[in-house]
C-alpha cells in the first residue's frame, strides 16, 4: 500500500505524460470480489450456472457462510466468507489455511505434455500447442484438429488430477465436504474452466446444491476486479460529501 500511494506520473501510448496523486489506498479481499460480481451479474449475461443478476442477492441471507473457491494462474485457495449485512462480508481468516501454489497455468502446461506423450501422431508438427485448443480440451475433453473433434480426455484427466486433488483434500478436511456452507462460489479463469470438473456428477469434488460461477466463464479472469469495482463505488456513494475526494 505504501509503495501504491503518493505522487506518481504515466506515460499514455500517444506519448502524453499523465501526473496524478494518489491520497488513500483501500485494501478488499478477493474472496468478497468475487462474491459481490456475482450478487450484482447483469441479468442478461447470467448464465445456466449463474442465477439471475440481482435475484443473487434474494438467495443470500445474513448469517449465511460462502465458500470462495478462486483458481488463479499460479495460486488457488479455498476462502470461508461470513454474510454479515446486506452485501457485507467478513472472511473467516484460517491461519493454518494457505493459498497453495497450483493453479490453471500448471494445468495447461501438463496438458501440453500429456497431449503430446498420449496422442503423438495426432499432435505431429506442432512445436506448441496454442491455447485455445488446450482450453477447449480442457472445458469439453475434445480438441478440433483440421475441423474434426477428437477425444482427449486420458490427458486431461491426468493434467487437472494434482490441482483437484488438492481441492478435494481441503474441502473435505477444512470445510467439511460443504456442509457448513449455504453457497458456493467459483471465481478466477482456471473457475472458469474446471468449473464441469468441479461439479461433475460422477467426478466432481463439491456435492453441493447451491454452486455458482462468479462471473460469465469467458470473462470470469476478471470477476474479482469488478466485485472490486463494485465495492468501490459502494465506498464512493458512503462517502461522497464526507471530505473525499
Amino acid at each position: 500500500m505504501n509503495l501504491i500511494g503518493g505522487k506518481r506520473s504515466v506515460k499514455t501510448p500517444e506519448g502524453e505524460t499523465v501526473k496524478f496523486h494518489v491520497r488513500k489506498v483501500i485494501p478488499w479481499a478477493e474472496a468478497e470480489g468475487g462474491i459481490l460480481r456475482w450478487m450484482n451479474l447483469p441479468a442478461q449475461i447470467s448464465g445456466e450456472n449463474t442465477k439471475v443478476g440481482k435475484a443473487n442477492s434474494k438467495e443470500v441471507k445474513i448469517g449465511d457462510r460462502i465458500l470462495v473457491i478462486d483458481i488463479g494462474g499460479k495460486i488457488s485457495s479455498m476462502t470461508a466468507v461470513m454474510v454479515s449485512d446486506g452485501e457485507q462480508f467478513e472472511v473467516i481468516y484460517d491461519p493454518t489455511e494457505q493459498p497453495f501454489s497450483l493453479g490453471i497455468q500448471d494445468v495447461l502446461d501438463t496438458l501440453s505434455q500429456e497431449l503430446k506423450g498420449l496422442y503423438p501422431d495426432m499432435f505431429q508438427g506442432l512445436g506448441t500447442i496454442p491455447l485455445n485448443m488446450l482450453e477447449q480440451a480442457v472445458r469439453t475433453g475434445e480438441v478440433t484438429l483440421s475441423g474434426c473433434p477428437k477425444p482427449v480426455i486420458d490427458a486431461v484427466r491426468n493434467s487437472i488430477f494434482s490441482l483437484i486433488d488438492k481441492f478435494e483434500q481441503r474441502y473435505k478436511t477444512k470445510h467439511g465436504g460443504g456442509k457448513n456452507f449455504h453457497h458456493i462460489v467459483v471465481t478466477g479463469g482456471g473457475g472458469g474452466l474446471l468449473y464441469k470438473h468441479l461439479i461433475d456428477k460422477k467426478e466432481g469434488i463439491l456435492n453441493h446444491p447451491n454452486v455458482y460461477l462468479a462471473d460469465r466463464e469467458e470473462s470470469i479472469h476478471f470477476a474479482n476486479l469488478r466485485g472490486g469495482a463494485v465495492a468501490f463505488g459502494a465506498w464512493l456513494s458512503e462517502n461522497i460529501g464526507k471530505g473525499v475526494k
